[in-house]
């Protein structure tokens, strides 16, 4: 905060910092991977980085998401658990259970020698920290930062706890869905083993689509592909130009 407060000139407008509340100049600050602080111990991804945001009066995340093994969602922003777990192996999140992840202390590595300290935060799952930040006095909203196909793991999990939809958004990459929309449906499909064309499983089809349409789907696109008019008329939003898609 001090350093920010320091540069705040050269980064951000001053009714930042005079409004009070996060909100100002009609827009609200969203903390990234919680509001985690090496220094004091509390890492990224963690229950307690979501505290950590609500008690300095944040209300907006963006938490990351890998999936586990056996198809839990979890906070973790990399691809392998090495960097923020003691894992000696270095695995993949993929290649470990959650029930294995869960037990695994979160850790906060010196990034020049390798050296770490042990939190007493651990790897949570999606639906936890959802809970978890909705259950605040104030409910929070929380961006899922979905890479790959881990969004269809998120879009499962908001299927089966409705309770958790209104708080939660799903960010998907465009470069990952070249197909659009359509390729996201389509592969819930195959994950609930629907059949896309035969007719008895049209109603199937239709539960699916409705309870799809109540979840929050956030497309991203790189710059190069919000110019490409073909990519974007395959997902939601693409009428409202790109000041009403979120792009990286």
């Amino acid at each position: 905060d001090a350093l920010l407060r320091k540069h705040r000139k050269e980064l951000v407008h001053d009714a930042y910092f005079q409004a009070p509340s996060t909100r100002a100049l009609g827009k609200d600050v969203m903390v990234h991977r919680g509001l985690f602080d090496n220094h004091a111990g509390i890492p990224e991804n963690s229950l307690a980085a979501i505290d950590r945001a609500y008690e300095h009066g944040y209300r907006n995340l963006e938490l990351d998401v890998e999936v586990s093994a056996d198809g839990v969602p979890v906070l973790m922003h990399d691809f392998s658990i090495g960097r923020m777990t003691d894992d000696p192996q270095n695995r993949l999140v993929s290649q470990v259970p959650f029930a294995q992840l869960r037990e695994m202390p979160l850790v906060i590595r010196n990034p020049v020698d390798g050296n770490f300290i042990k939190t007493d935060q651990s790897i949570a799952a999606v639906e936890q920290a959802l809970e978890h930040a909705l259950q605040k006095p104030e409910a929070m909203s929380v961006a899922l930062d979905c890479k790959e196909d881990t969004g269809e793991a998120v879009a499962m999990l908001l299927m089966r706890r409705p309770d958790l939809r209104q708080g939660a958004a799903i960010k998907l990459y465009a470069k990952y869905y070249t197909g659009g929309f359509d390729q996201f449906l389509s592969n819930l499909y195959k994950h609930y083993q629907i059949n896309p064309l035969h007719s008895q499983d049209a109603p199937r089809r239709a539960a699916l689509d409705r309870l799809l349409a109540k979840i929050n789907v956030v497309p991203v696109f790189s710059q190069g592909m919000l110019a490409d008019a073909q990519l974007r008329d395959f997902f939601p939003g693409k009428d409202d130009g790109p000041e009403g898609l979120a792009d990286t």
